[in-house]
């Protein structure tokens, strides 16, 4: 449209030299006159057009910004029925064309759509220019649109983005006006110019002529090449030749298109790079059409499923896999399930499929993505775990037996073998044979040391069973702490210790397990007992608020030999002991403090432990 133009003028030129044998100076001023305005039109134009499109792409800024700081609690919690609400709202103006919406991982939600943009090309390009993750606002143009995306912050981190697309026919159509309307005023100051020329002077007609077809060469030769450019980026081809000349506007236009050209070519993912994806995939995948049969098969797929290519391609996909009926609607979404793939050759294949479907629809329908995994070896671990699942079961189920029976055929005998020795002590002793106490003595100390093991080993296995029976019940912790201190006094003083208690008189009635708790404390306390000579031991008492209730915390403090670090580490594990020595020095089985732990975590408590050697 240009072109012609500037040959019009150039034509009315030679016409006013052809005929004016007189007005030659007329002439050439009007053709002076021409090119100044066709310049003068040509950079209020450029200005016009640049500031108009600076414009609008404040608003598509602002449009995004705004959608962005409005969605970001839905974002976050995956609400696309809440973005789509405020889409759609926004989708209804003439001069919106989509709204997409991003979260951390990609594409969330697309209303609308962009001309000449697709979905997969617009996730796959915002995942790979890296925009994801960026709390920046970004502008893209399209050949008929302009798209913003702005993050999507929540606390400070970019956790989405919001990308507006908006229509440039409006803009288009304003700058359309604007042009006519100018073109109109040119013309008119031509007309003038013709005949205030004409009377002025027409020596000049010759000049003039010769100065048009100077620049008319100058200026519609860059011109016709840029439009041969544009066609050949139209077509996908972005290797422009850098040898373009021009003069002034048609210099920055040149550039322009360098620019523009050097941008599509970085940011345009090709066919071929999403192919690499997808034969670069370790899982199986297959597009299938509406009416069933597969269209695309990835590498993947041939090796999971022992085919070629082309025997997969155009077959019915229920063929292959028995899916089920729910996965076969691309309507319903649905989540991976199980299935087994039939192979050319061998067993079936069992795997892991998940079916989506595509958002761009055919005249036939919905096309869908079927992913899968060969989950064979995942199977195989799941048997064996089950497996050994029903093993130990059973294993435990017979512990179990064993133990109550040997609850029945070792307390038996041991509570008689207590009874007659207390029996016998006190006869020897009537009948002046104090030689013989000692050993009886020894005999009811072993025999009590057998019950006690007995019954924290049963202890033990009920708790593993999840058959300990627990009462709760209101108490008085200060009753617990005298009865418990009470009982442990007399080893307290065999060892030579002191037992300070420090509980507040006036504590609020505890519910929980009175007897659990007693067992706990009397463990606890008999083994600082136990590992202390000559020193002291301390019970501190405090209440302790927390957010969940009202707490109690029991501090027992010893003076005794302390423990390592590495000993601490498995002070709670079942038949354990600092060392041998210790176990020969001081006995026990080592059961105490697991049994005490386990208890505490039923009642909903904690027990931890804290030491140094050679000082508690």
């Amino acid at each position: 449209m240009i072109r012609l133009q500037l040959r019009t003028r150039y034509a009315l030129a030679l016409l006013i030299l052809l005929l004016a044998t007189v007005g030659s100076l007329s002439a050439a001023l009007l053709a002076e006159f021409s090119v100044t305005a066709d310049n003068l039109r040509k950079a209020s134009a450029k200005s016009m057009d640049e500031g108009l499109l600076r414009q609008y792409e404040r608003r598509a800024d602002d449009l995004s910004i705004t959608l962005a700081e409005s969605l970001g609690d839905a974002v976050y919690l995956l609400q696309v029925d809440s973005i789509a609400a405020v889409a759609d709202g926004l989708t209804e103006r003439t001069d919106i064309n989509a709204i997409v919406v991003f979260d951390s991982g990609g594409l969330l939600y697309y209303s609308g759509s962009i001309p000449g943009v697709d979905e997969e090309v617009l996730g796959a390009y915002h995942l790979s220019s890296g925009v994801l993750g960026k709390a920046e606002t970004f502008v893209e143009y399209y050949e008929q649109s302009i798209a913003s995306s702005a993050p999507v912050m929540l606390t400070g981190k970019v956790i989405g983005h919001v990308l507006v697309n908006l229509s440039l026919a409006p803009i288009q159509e304003q700058i359309a006006l604007a042009r006519d309307e100018q073109n109109r005023l040119v013309g008119q100051g031509l007309t003038v110019g013709l005949w205030a020329s004409i009377g002025i002077t027409l020596a000049f007609s010759g000049v003039g002529v010769v100065l048009a077809v100077f620049m008319g060469d100058r200026l519609s030769r860059p011109i016709e090449m840029l439009a041969k450019l544009a066609r050949q980026i139209g077509q996908g081809d972005y290797d422009v030749p850098a040898d373009i000349k021009g003069i002034g506007e048609i210099r920055e236009l040149v550039q322009s298109f360098h620019t523009m050209a050097s941008d599509l070519r970085n940011t345009t993912v090709s066919k071929t790079h999403l192919d690499n994806i997808l034969h670069g995939m370790l899982d199986g995948l297959l597009v299938v059409g509406a009416d069933g049969r597969i269209r695309t098969v990835n590498r993947a797929t041939c090796t999971l499923l022992g085919r070629e290519e082309t025997e997969l391609l155009g077959q019915p996909v229920s063929s292959f896999f028995n899916a089920p009926a729910a996965m076969l609607t691309p309507e319903m979404p649905n989540r991976p399930h199980e299935s087994t793939a039939r192979r050319k050759i061998g067993d079936g294949l069992p795997v892991l499929l998940s079916v989506s479907a595509l958002r761009e629809r055919s005249a036939d329908g919905a096309s869908t993505v079927w992913v899968f995994r060969d989950i064979t070896r995942l199977k195989a671990t799941q048997n064996a775990l089950v497996a050994a699942m029903h093993e130990s079961e059973r294993a435990n189920h017979a512990k179990s037996q064993f133990l109550a029976n040997m609850n029945h055929e070792l307390r038996t005998p041991l509570n008689a073998i207590i009874g007659y020795s207390e029996m016998l002590v006190d006869e020897a002793r009537d009948s002046g044979l104090e030689r013989l106490t000692d050993d009886l003595n020894r005999i009811h100390t072993a025999g009590r040391h057998l019950l006690g093991l007995i019954d924290d080993v049963l202890d033990l296995s009920k708790i593993e069973a999840g058959k300990m029976d627990f009462i709760s019940e209101e108490f008085l912790l200060q009753s617990v702490i005298e009865d418990v201190t009470a009982t442990v006094r007399p080893l307290v003083d065999e060892r030579g210790n002191s037992l300070t208690v420090d509980c507040p008189a006036h504590l609020a009635p505890m519910y929980s397990d009175q007897m659990k708790l007693r067992q706990i404390l009397s463990n606890v306390l008999s083994n600082a007992a136990k590992f202390t000579r000559n020193g002291s031991i301390t019970v501190t008492v405090r209440p302790a608020a927390e957010d969940d209730g009202d707490w109690i915390t029991i501090k027992i403090a010893d003076t005794g030999i302390g423990m390592t670090a590495s000993q601490l580490e498995k002070v709670f594990g079942e038949f354990i002991q600092a060392d041998s020595s210790t176990t020969r020095e001081y006995g026990g089985t080592g059961l105490g403090l697991a049994i005490s732990r386990q208890m505490a975590h039923m009642l909903g408590g904690e027990i931890s432990a804290a030491s140094t050697p050679d000082e508690g």
